[in-house]
């Protein structure tokens, strides 16, 4: 089973900067609805899992849920992004 070296390193890239994440948590804090930006990292971070146990299993599971992941990531951060926006529209 050979695993592609490329999805290893987005892995551990992404695990990074989860630990990035959890050690400045005090100033996440600071930023409006933190918590739904965290939530699409992390969904997008189970996408980048589901990605490697799809190749560790060859379940097509894990290509739904890394897809699902990925989707449902995205609609979080660009939520979070409008919610931004809006706040921004409302101070004018």
């Amino acid at each position: 089973m050979l695993l592609p070296e490329n999805e290893i390193v987005m892995l551990i890239l992404g695990a990074g900067v989860l630990v990035f994440i959890l050690a400045t948590r005090s100033h996440l804090k600071r930023l409006r609805s933190w918590r739904l930006l965290v939530l699409g990292y992390i969904l997008i971070l189970t996408g980048w899992c589901a990605t490697l146990a799809e190749h560790i299993v060859g379940s097509d599971l894990f290509n739904y849920v890394e897809h699902a992941a990925y989707a449902l990531g995205a609609l979080v951060v660009a939520y979070w992004c409008w919610g931004g926006l809006r706040v921004a529209e409302e101070a004018n």
